[in-house]
């Protein structure tokens, strides 16, 4: 007895996210599975949280298909895999500087001014000065 001869494709889908201070990971999507076997298992570990300055591949690490006799046939099967990639883009943050005046006498003109635009509990400080 020979398993199919079919085409199996994996595909793992990633992503393009803007920075959340979250994990962001692949999806794996199996196609063309013979009548009669079964998926028990596709899977993919990959993922990024910060911002990324090359994409993070994202592939299926774990695949196990089942023949109708609930055998793991998986290297026997004739499998394509289509990879993925994950990337994290940086949040846009806005940042307000007011202007001010003041008589000149020898020390900076500083104000205070605010950034909008942080996730997940994270903040900054800073002081204008002109």
């Amino acid at each position: 007895v020979t398993e199919s001869t079919a085409k199996i494709v994996v595909t793992t889908t990633g992503g393009v996210f803007t920075y959340d201070g979250k994990a962001h990971g692949a999806t794996v999507k199996v196609t063309g599975v013979p009548e009669g076997y079964q998926v028990k298992e596709a899977t993919s570990s990959a993922a990024a949280t910060d911002v990324t300055e090359t994409a993070v591949p994202a592939t299926c690490d774990t695949l196990v298909i089942m023949n109708a006799q609930g055998k793991d046939v998986t290297a026997k099967l004739n499998i394509e895999k289509k990879d993925g990639s994950i990337t994290v883009t940086p949040a846009a943050l806005k940042v307000v500087t007011p202007s001010g005046s003041k008589v000149y006498d020898g020390e900076p003109l500083t104000k205070a001014g605010s950034i909008a635009g942080f996730v997940n509990g994270e903040t900054a400080t800073f002081k204008t000065t002109g």
